[in-house]
């Protein structure tokens, strides 16, 4: 895998012209290849920022499925992450469909998202936006090519979710909870296992440990 360009943790990369090579330190790009085996990654977007490995990849078009996803995973606790990640996923939906939009407007919305929402989805997942507005914004502003439909892997997680052996979704059960509402809490274990109950027994709550809050 080589590395086009991207910004990872606010430094950016371009390999595209200049002879030298780079490459984010600690991250070992080749490990991006375990999120679907046997394809290649085009391009990978994260809290982090983003990185393009192709030069077919369009940066526009991996934002809008990210922010898709983004859209779909807000659980609508707070204004600014619901409402921002919508505003987010229709604006990059008009832009890949050839529309123009308010790039500064677009931006002005993903900092307040980030500024502003109250967890980590809203606060992380408009870096990348961001970012690439800031960085590359030719690339990104950039008519997605109709014989290039490249598909798309996306996760959202968290690390209590990557911690449990289930990958229960944590953060909605505990608010499913806080709201009163065991059903719906439930609801959440069954999507991957049945037996809650006995479960709920012999539960070491690994979650716990790797919980940031």
């Amino acid at each position: 895998m080589r590395l086009y360009y991207g910004v990872w943790d606010g430094v950016v990369y371009d390999n595209r012209e200049t002879e030298e090579y780079f490459e984010p330190e600690g991250l070992d790009i080749k490990n991006l290849l375990q999120f679907n085996n046997g394809n290649p990654v085009m391009t990978f977007v994260s809290h982090r920022g983003f990185l393009v490995f192709h030069p077919h990849a369009n940066l526009l078009l991996a934002l809008r499925n990210y922010y898709k996803r983004v859209e779909e995973d807000s659980c609508g606790k707070c204004t600014p992450c619901r409402s921002g990640s919508i505003i987010i996923s229709e604006m990059l939906e008009k832009a890949a469909s050839g529309e123009e939009i308010d790039w500064d407007a677009l931006i002005d919305v993903a900092r307040m998202m980030r500024n502003t929402s109250f967890c980590g989805v809203g606060q992380t997942c408009p870096v990348a936006l961001i970012e690439a507005i800031k960085t590359f914004p030719n690339d990104l502003k950039k008519a997605p090519n109709p014989n290039n439909a490249f598909g798309h892997y996306e996760v959202m997680t968290a690390p209590c979710i990557e911690a449990c052996p289930a990958h229960v979704n944590v953060p909605r059960y505990i608010d499913y909870i806080k709201m009163g509402r065991t059903d719906l809490a439930t609801g959440v274990v069954l999507r991957h296992y049945p037996l809650v109950g006995s479960c709920g027994r012999v539960c070491v709550r690994l979650c716990e440990h790797a919980c940031r809050r």
